[in-house]
Order: C-alpha cells, then structure tokens, then sequence
C-alpha cells in the first residue's frame, strides 16, 4: 500500500482489514500536512475580478484543512483586509536595494526578477515549504512560481481568468506577455482556465487544461417556493463601468424608460457613465457600492426584475471578451432572477449563450433585438421560465460546491503527476 505525505512516498505493508479507517486516517493527516502556497499579482479579497474568486477558493480550502500561505506584492497586501488571520503573507516588495530595476517586457529583466522573488518566497518558508503552488495568471508573480515550483519539485496549478497582453501597452509588450504567460503554463501540471477559447489562445494541451468557472459566493438567495416578478421593472449593473460601455446602458435605459422601467447602476456618484445615463434618463437610480459582493446579490434578489452582463459589442474596443467569462453571470445567479447579456456573438459568453440556447442574449442594440428581450420582463409566463433557468444553472453548472469540487481535483491530480514524475 502506498501513503502520500507531501511529496514523499513511503512504502508501508499492512494486514489491516479495516480499510475505511485506514483511509479516514490518510486523509486526515493529508488535510493537516497539505500546503498551498499562493503567488498572485493580487491579493484575495472583496470587489471584482480575480481577487474575489481567489478569496473564495482560499476560504473553502481553509476550511476543508489546507493551510494557507500567500505571496503578493506589498500594496496589495497592505489594503487586503479580507486576508485570514490565520493565512500566512509574504509581501514582495516594489524594489531592495540590490535588485536591478524591473522591466516588464524584457526578458532578461523577468528572469532575473522572477529569480530574486523565488528566491526571498523560499527564504521566507524556509523548511516550510507547501505541497502545491498555484498562481493566477498575470505578470512576473506568475513566472515566479513556475521558477520555484520547478526548484523545490512541487506541483504548480495556474488559473487564467483573462489575456494580460490585451492590456499590453506596444504590439512589443503585448508578444512578450504572450510568451512569458505561455512559458508559465507549459511549466503547470493543470491549467484551469475561465472558457475553452482562453485555453485555445494559449495552446493549452487537453490532457492538463480544463475549464474552471470563476467561484461565486455560496449563499443561495431565492426561496425556491417565490417565483413572482417584482411589481416594478428595474433592471440592475453592478460591477466596473467602463466608457466604452455607454451605449449599451444608453440603448437598455431607453428600452426601459418607454415601458414604465428604470435602470439602476451600483456605481458611485462621480462615475462617468452613470452621470451620462441619468441625464438621457433621469429616473435612472444608483446604489453605492457596499462592502461585500454579497449585499448586491441579496439587493438584486430582492428589488430586480433582472441584472445585466455587459460587454462593449465592438470586440476591437473590449478585445478581452473573446475569451473571457462574466463571473457576474454565476455569481448573481444566486440572486434567482433572469440575466440579461448584451455581447459580440464570436465571444467566449456568445458562444456560450448559442450552444446552450440562452434566450435573454443580443448582440445588436437595434431596438428590434433589444426590445423583445425587454419586454419577456414585463410578461409574468416568461420572466418565471428566465428566473427558472438561471435558478437550475445556480445549482448545477454555476454551484460555488461543483466549481471548488473541481478545483480540487485539480489540486489532487497535479500532486500525483510530480510524484509519478519523482518515482
């Protein structure tokens, strides 16, 4: 019989019948002695992004026994009040002294940062060291991790959540975010990224890449026994605003407006695009944006007829939805209402509405796309058949359980691909 402790094998003969309790025992002392070092451009915690998905998975495995050792840069950690106490840090400072000036698109610079990063991070552990290292995908942390992962022999485990090169500054910058980001998943023993396409651009191979959808919060807000419309039409954003997105906001608030129903945006007052909505449309509300991600899904579930997911449907102005995917859309399916996706059709969320017939999706602001999709809110039948389908996908496809369920998998199948590779 073969135990695993870490990354050591030890050989151990047994006559013990008793195997339920023999595998009880293993696996109590595996959640004691597994160790998961995160090396992240950003630190977990509440808001949008990556930050809140990483937070989420940390608190699960937290709770399921890991111990939890996390690396980012200093002012990420200097604001993430959502850490654990009970997590280890290990801030990455901006410069010390004797490191040479960073380049972020110079090659040479990266190693050598990379190489001084791994190298403090294995200071800091000392004897200390985790049993899987995982990243998300993004800048020089990255490529530190797959330096040291390699270094100390541990399994290295990378989420992609979006393509960093589409925020690249120069055709120049964004080729090199290529290559680097493509040398740290050649390097990971599982890649769970947010959408086939985003595995595709990267030429992730079948037999590590798999599909990991961003971790919603795992509170259920709707009674399964409520399903009625609200009594007003409000359609709820909440998430980044970005001026490319006007339009779409324009085009809806309109819609809206001629059928007796408002937008209402979770943005704060000085926003760009809310200010340019609520003057075309002064009954157009705002709520502040609360502390926790959790209080917008429960406002949602209680005052929204629907929420929306939004992308600008020029893919040349929001290049990144090729292959991203809205972690809104899982994340307030918690809420129990229908969503409603405004989105280029050759989109990672296109595609994903076209093959699994989502109805409530255009990719046209023409009123004769848009109006429709308005006005299934305002029939009673069809908003419980939307609210319906966003409620079975919350509990299937879309369940914070399922998606770290996978996640952890993943963790387990990457510890014994090194130690087959180590025997």
């Amino acid at each position: 019989m073969v135990k695993t402790l870490g990354v050591h094998l030890e050989i151990v003969a047994s006559n013990d019948l008793d195997t339920s309790a023999s595998e009880a025992k293993r696996e109590c002392r595996n959640k004691k002695t597994r160790h998961l070092l995160v090396i992240s451009f950003i630190a977990p915690g509440q808001g949008t992004g990556s930050g809140i998905v990483l937070l989420r998975h940390l608190q699960n495995l937290d709770a399921a026994g890991w111990r939890i050792t996390i690396c980012a840069p200093e002012r990420e950690l200097a604001s993430a009040v959502d850490v654990s106490p009970g997590w280890r840090t290990i801030a990455i400072p901006p410069r010390v002294w004797w490191w040479p000036p960073f380049r972020d698109y110079v090659h040479a610079s990266n190693i050598c940062r990379a190489a001084l990063i791994a190298r403090k991070v294995a200071g800091a552990l000392g004897r200390d060291l985790p049993t899987h290292i995982l990243t998300v995908l993004w800048g020089v942390e990255s490529y530190s991790a797959a330096m040291l992962a390699r270094r100390i022999g541990r399994p290295l485990i990378a989420i992609v959540h979006d393509q960093q090169e589409f925020w690249a500054a120069s055709p120049a910058r964004r080729a090199y975010y290529v290559r680097r980001n493509q040398a740290v998943l050649s390097r990971a023993d599982i890649v769970f990224g947010v959408s086939e396409e985003i595995l595709n651009a990267y030429g992730v191979c079948r037999k590590k890449g798999e599909i990991l959808l961003p971790a919603p919060g795992e509170t259920i807000f709707f009674s399964p026994d409520h399903l009625v419309p609200p009594p007003e039409l409000k359609v709820f954003h909440a998430g980044s605003l970005h001026p490319w997105q006007a339009d779409n906001f324009l085009a809806l608030a309109s819609s809206l407006s001629a059928r007796g129903g408002k937008l209402v945006l979770v943005t704060d007052a000085g926003n760009q695009v809310y200010r340019i909505v609520s003057e075309r449309f002064p009954e157009t509300e705002r709520m502040p944006p609360p502390r926790e991600n959790d209080l917008v899904v429960q406002a949602i579930a209680e005052r929204a007829s629907a929420c929306l997911v939004s992308y600008a449907l020029d893919r040349d102005v929001q290049p990144w939805g090729a292959s991203s995917f809205p972690s809104k859309l899982i994340d307030f399916s918690r809420a129990g209402v229908p969503v409603l996706i405004l989105a280029p059709e050759d989109s990672a969320i296109g595609h994903w509405c076209r093959k699994t017939g989502f109805d409530l999706f255009v990719s046209d602001l023409n009123a004769d796309c848009l109006d429709p999709m308005v006005e299934a809110l305002r029939d009673a039948s069809r908003w419980r058949i939307a609210a319906s389908r966003i409620r079975m996908l919350a509990a299937t496809d879309f369940s914070a359980l399922e998606i770290q369920r996978k996640l952890e998998a993943g963790l387990s199948r990457a510890e014994a691909s090194v130690l087959w590779r180590s025997s």
